[in-house]
């Protein structure tokens, strides 16, 4: 799944079926982070440094980090986002301590990123994912430039 940038902080999938918005600032806050889709009620709950996606009353998935390193969990799979490097949009997932996917971004700023890889997900589960991932990315960049400003 590719999603590339439109406006200064929403992704939109190439299908246009999901809707990534980003938080905006300076700060490394989570709040305003949304996924939408056509037909679908998605609301993100934050609690420190958790995430839930959920559409109305049915949980699709769980997150759990920061920067870097998360966990992600649907239903009983438990899924490892890990990103080698500071500051460069390319995010490994891992299932069982083994590389399945990965998300690659290219641009500075971000112009578009996209899944690759074996992940076997849904597309709801991957655009929670990408989510995850544009939030790790985030945070990592507003947490080197802290320091600079």
């Amino acid at each position: 799944m590719e999603f590339r940038r439109r406006g200064t902080r929403r992704f939109t999938s190439t299908d246009g079926d999901f809707s990534i918005r980003r938080p905006t600032g300076r700060s490394v806050e989570r709040k305003g982070l949304r996924i939408s889709a056509p037909g679908h009620e998605y609301e993100i709950r934050l609690n420190s440094d958790e995430l839930w996606l959920l559409d109305g009353d049915r949980e699709v998935g769980y997150a759990k980090g920061t920067q870097m390193r998360w966990i992600v969990i649907f239903d009983e799979r438990v899924l490892a986002i890990y990103q080698p490097k500071p500051a460069v949009a390319h995010t490994y997932v891992k299932e069982n301590r083994q590389a399945i996917g990965q998300f690659a971004g290219s641009g500075f700023p971000l112009r578009s990123f996209r899944s690759e890889g074996e992940l076997r997900t849904t597309d709801e589960e991957t655009a929670f994912l990408a989510a995850i991932v544009l939030t790790g990315w985030r945070e990592c960049d507003r947490g080197l430039l802290a320091e600079s400003w």
